[in-house]
C-alpha cells in the first residue's frame, strides 16, 4: 500500500538522508581505496652505515608525490630530497617514509660520530730519537740506552762494558737513530661531539712504556718514564656517543713524563 498523503513527507526526508549516507560512505569508500593505491608496496632503502654529518642516501619505492621523509635527527623533507646529512648519533636511527602524517614506510641506519686529529709541533729544532733495548738485571725501569764507544762499537744492556750509570759515563754515547720534531698538542675535531653528549680520550702508548689514558679531548701527548730526547709511539683518541664509539690514530714523538 503506497503511503498516505500524511506521511509522505517524512518518508521523502526519510529517503533523502538514506540517500545522502550512502553517498558519504561512498565517499570515504573511494578515498580510503585511492590512499591505498597510492601508498601499496611503499619502501624506503637507505644506507645501512653513515658518518655524522655525511650525506646519508635513499631510494624510494611507489612514493606517493607528496610524501615526505623524516630523517630521524628532526629534519622532514620533500621524498624528492634523497640524500641528508643525518645529526644524530645511535646503532638504529630511524628513516621513515610518510604520507601526511602516516609511516608507509620506514629504515634504520647506524650513524658514527664523525672523528680525526690533528697535533701541533712543540718547537722548530730537532730532537734527538735514542736507541733503546730491554734493560739488563736489577734496574729501575725496563728500558735501557743501547751506547757505542769512541771507536763506533756498539754496546747494549748485558754486554759486560755497558755502563751502569748513564748519567756519569764519558766513555759511551748513547746511540741516535734518528731526530725528529715534538710533538706538541693534539685535537680531536668531532663535529658529533660539539653538537651533542658524549665521551672522549687517549691512549699513548709506546714501545717501552707503560700506556697512559688521557681524559681531556685535546691534551700534550706525553708517555711515562723519564728519557732524554723523544721517542715514537702512538696516541689514540676514542669517541663514544650513545653507545657508538669510534676511534682515530696517529703517530707521535714524546717526551717523558713520570
Amino acid at each position: 500500500m503506497p503511503p498516505s498523503p500524511a506521511s509522505r513527507p517524512r518518508w521523502i526526508a526519510g529517503a533523502l538522508v538514506l540517500v545522502a549516507l550512502l553517498g558519504i560512505a561512498l565517499l570515504v569508500a573511494d578515498s580510503t581505496d585511492d590512499v591505498d593505491a597510492r601508498t601499496d608496496g611503499a619502501a624506503i632503502t637507505c644506507d645501512a652505515t653513515a658518518i655524522y654529518g655525511h650525506d646519508v642516501s635513499c631510494s624510494l619505492t611507489n612514493a606517493p608525490a607528496n610524501a615526505t621523509i623524516d630523517w630521524g635527527d628532526g629534519t622532514l623533507a620533500p621524498a624528492d630530497t634523497t640524500a641528508h646529512p643525518i645529526r644524530a648519533v645511535g646503532a638504529a636511527i630511524p628513516v621513515r617514509l610518510l604520507h601526511g602524517r602516516v609511516v608507509i614506510a620506514q629504515t634504520t641506519v647506524a650513524v658514527d660520530p664523525d672523528i680525526a686529529i690533528e697535533c701541533t709541533k712543540t718547537v722548530d729544532e730537532l730532537q734527538p730519537v735514542y736507541e733503546l733495548a730491554a734493560a739488563v738485571g736489577d734496574v729501575r725501569d725496563v728500558w735501557d740506552y743501547v751506547y757505542e764507544d769512541a771507536d763506533g762499537t756498539r754496546v747494549a744492556p748485558g754486554d759486560v762494558d755497558h755502563p751502569t750509570d748513564p748519567g756519569l759515563t764519558t766513555d759511551y754515547s748513547p746511540v741516535v737513530v734518528d731526530m725528529v720534531q715534538r710533538t706538541g698538542d693534539c685535537f680531536a675535531i668531532s663535529d658529533a661531539l660539539d653538537d651533542l653528549d658524549g665521551d672522549v680520550w687517549w691512549e699513548v702508548e709506546g714501545e717501552w712504556f707503560d700506556t697512559i689514558t688521557i681524559r681531556f679531548r685535546n691534551p700534550l701527548i706525553h708517555m711515562k718514564g723519564r728519557w732524554s730526547g723523544v721517542q715514537p709511539g702512538t696516541a689514540t683518541v676514542f669517541v663514544e656517543i650513545n653507545d657508538q664509539q669510534v676511534s682515530e690514530r696517529i703517530g707521535v714523538y714524546s717526551s717523558g713524563c713520570t
